[in-house]
């Protein structure tokens, strides 16, 4: 499979830490360990996998992401001649850019003792990458096919947590939070379920208040047509769960609960930031199958929502697999 290749010029010492990063969308990508012993298996000298490698040390970077339906992979060399190199590939999985990534960190690293003993399957050609000349190996040996990169299905399983602020939902704003599972069984649609929870507001009125909660369960389904260092989509889901509303400082101690059902539509977006980190936002509006008051019967109403609302959250995730 032909992989497109641009580059400036690297060299690496002995010693050196490899550091690898993937985007949720790459997660079937070989992390630092699997990266370094598919590098070990064509050099001795193959970089020591590393979460974080020290400042100033000889490193290599990797970056594994996806967009457009094509694999990419940036790798950046400190060093006297740092540089950086980029290669894309259009499979169906990370494995083949996996492979190109361990023969050019290995040429890189050991130009004259790569093993290149396994000649690949004529059904099954090679990445085709491109080479400086004063490290490019014998043209008569062929790459090996050393996959160990997983060649499984390219679905994800992530978690995340949001918080923000909820707008006529039981005030004019009030907190939220957001606690949800994301499934992703293809590339651009996802599967989400989670938790909104509303913490008691209170709302005066007259003599006392009024203390309003919100707590409910979250379906949604998205999906993100633009994957690039940032990821745009829409989602769609229903809200259902319960208000709770309890009058404090009246004479006649008075509570309710009741359920609450809503749609909910949102923008989203998201992008690494390290390791399996990764940040998420999201922007939707909310509509209840009923409009909701809030009062005290003799003493008036403390807030009425209007007919829509709105959900405004940002936050953190982490991705399983």
């Amino acid at each position: 499979m032909a992989v497109a290749l641009s580059f400036s010029l690297l060299a690496l010492t002995a010693g050196s830490a490899l550091v690898v990063r993937r985007a949720p969308d790459a997660s079937d990508c070989p992390g630092a360990p699997a990266l370094a012993a598919m590098i070990a298996r064509l050099t001795s000298k193959a970089p020591d996998p590393a979460d974080v490698a020290a400042p100033g040390s000889e490193r290599f970077d990797v970056e594994f992401s996806r967009s457009a339906g094509r694999y990419r992979v940036v790798l950046r060399t400190s060093g006297a001649r740092a540089g950086v190199r980029t290669l894309t590939d259009a499979g169906a999985t990370c494995a083949s850019l996996a492979d190109a990534t361990a023969l050019t960190i290995a040429v890189i690293v050991d130009p004259e003792g790569v093993k290149l003993d396994e000649p690949a399957a004529a059904s099954d050609p090679p990445p085709q990458v491109a080479l400086p000349a004063a490290v490019a190996p014998s043209t008569d040996a062929q790459p090996p096919d050393v996959g160990a990169a997983p060649r499984g299905p390219a679905w994800a399983l992530a978690v995340d947590a949001r918080g923000g602020v909820a707008v006529g939902i039981l005030r004019a704003l009030a907190p939220v939070g957001v606690l949800a599972i994301e499934l992703r069984p293809l590339r651009l649609v996802s599967v989400e379920l989670g938790a909104l929870f509303g913490p008691t507001q209170s709302l005066a009125l007259e003599r006392g208040t009024v203390d309003v909660s919100l707590l409910a369960g979250m379906a949604s389904a998205c999906l993100w047509p633009y994957e690039g260092a940032v990821r745009i989509g829409g989602c769609l889901g229903l809200a259902a769960g319960a208000i709770r509303a309890e009058g404090r400082g009246y004479p006649v101690a008075s509570e309710a609960s009741r359920p609450w059902l809503a749609a909910v539509a949102a923008v989203g977006a998201g992008g690494a930031i390290a390791w399996r980190l990764w940040w998420t936002g999201r922007v939707g509006a909310v509509v209840p199958t009923r409009r909701e008051s809030f009062g005290i019967e003799g003493a008036g109403v403390a807030y009425e929502a209007p007919t829509v609302g709105a959900l405004v959250t940002a936050g953190v995730g982490v991705s399983i697999r």
